[in-house]
């Protein structure tokens, strides 16, 4: 489990960290604040991994887990602040998932149960920022939300350094490719 540590203002989780782009520049941006990343994709995570070493970060940790299963059995209680979820795969049947039993998930990460589990684990005030290049992925998790009722937020530019709003490189990419990005950020409590 993941126990608090006093020398952490506080603690934020980057669901499906890819390489680490986007986590290495929170770290770096954010020295005070715990960063967790959390991949399914071994290859992925070590080079999320590798990113970290590299830079020299303390107060960035990367796991290789599926997230849902992850947040059940490693994240207390109202202990995170912020959880970011950036381009994670829209496809249901491109990434097998299977939970700590080693039963076969189905469907998109981001459903009612899983927002559901984020609550728990955020503390007062804590937010959900979530993009995609994929429009039928953000009307679903735009649903959910609406569903349990949580109060959207306008996006609140999480790095200063860039034009991108998040900065991980599904971002630049899919940017350059001329596709358009959605953005939602809400309240979790």
């Amino acid at each position: 489990m993941l126990t608090e540590q006093t020398s952490y203002l506080h603690t934020e989780i980057e669901i499906g960290c890819g390489q680490g782009i986007f986590l290495v520049g929170r770290a770096s941006e954010n020295p005070s604040a715990r960063i967790i990343g959390i991949d399914i994709n071994i290859h992925q995570y070590e080079a999320a991994r590798e990113r970290v070493k590299e830079a020299g970060l303390s107060n960035a940790m990367i796991f290789h887990a599926e997230a849902f299963s992850f947040l059940r059995e490693h994240v207390p209680d109202e202990t995170i602040s912020a959880f970011h979820a950036y381009f994670p795969s829209p496809y249901i049947g491109e990434i097998r998932r299977h939970n700590v039993l080693g039963q076969k998930l189905s469907g998109r990460l981001l459903s009612k149960e899983f927002l559901r589990e984020l609550q728990r684990a955020a503390q007062l005030g804590a937010s959900l920022r979530f993009a995609t290049d994929n429009r039928s992925y953000f009307n679903f998790v735009a649903k959910n939300v609406e569903g349990l009722e949580l109060v959207t937020t306008p996006w609140v530019h999480p790095r200063q350094s860039d034009q991108m709003l998040v900065g991980s490189g599904c971002e630049r990419k899919f940017r350059g490719m001329g596709r358009e990005i959605y953005y939602l950020q809400c309240l979790l409590r």
